[in-house]
């Protein structure tokens, strides 16, 4: 997981996408399904539950 991670950091940082267009595809995808809408902006509102 970590390499996935530090992978698209990597990318991010020199501007270009970690992804592929097919890739992105599929992410979409399961956005729809899942009904995940969260975007970039929202993780700087995003807060973990306290165990």
């Amino acid at each position: 997981m970590a390499e996935l991670v530090e992978g698209m950091a990597l990318h991010a940082f020199e501007g270009k996408a970690p992804f592929s267009d097919e890739t992105l595809g599929k992410i979409e995808a399961l956005r729809a399904v899942y009904g995940l809408d969260l975007t970039v902006a929202d993780s700087h509102g995003l807060t973990e539950d306290p165990q």
